[in-house]
């Protein structure tokens, strides 16, 4: 077989997968979880099926901690904002923080937990809207034990 004669059949086969596939856009959406069977993934260079008991028992960790208190308290005297647990993943709490600034110069503000910054976030003056900040913390973090400071 020629170089030529073997191109044209890697184009043959190619066209008839193409012809073949479907649109990732065009299949039906599911409406309920149940007797679904699994959902497709790449993993390395493989397209596999992920069964839906390894997902579920993937997801089963993302729960929220309903014993969790508040851990942030500001010690700059410049903030007001609120604290929302999002998730609980193993053994650490995810947190997102909306914030109002009120000082008459920018500010670098960070958080610091168990005596180390943890985080930095630059407030401007002049940004009108809330600053929305995220950030994880041990799910042993009491109440006020992340301080938001200069």
């Amino acid at each position: 077989m020629t170089a030529a004669e073997k191109n044209e059949l890697k184009e043959a086969v190619l066209n008839e997968i193409r012809a073949e596939s479907s649109d990732i856009t065009k299949l039906a959406s599911a409406v309920s979880l149940g007797g679904l069977a699994g959902i497709p993934a790449v993993q390395g260079d493989k397209l596999v099926l992920v069964p839906m008991p390894m997902l579920y028992a993937g997801l089963a960790g993302l729960e929220k901690d309903e014993t969790a208190v508040n851990p942030f308290t500001d010690v700059t005297g410049v903030l007001s904002y609120d604290a929302e647990l999002v998730m609980t993943v193993g053994d650490t709490n995810l947190w997102c923080l909306a914030l109002k600034f009120s000082d008459s110069e920018d500010q670098l503000i960070k958080a610091v937990y168990n005596g180390e910054a943890i985080s930095m976030k630059r407030f401007y003056v002049e940004k009108e809207e809330p600053y929305i900040w995220f950030m994880a913390l041990p799910k042993t973090a009491g109440k006020g034990s992340c301080e938001l400071d200069w």
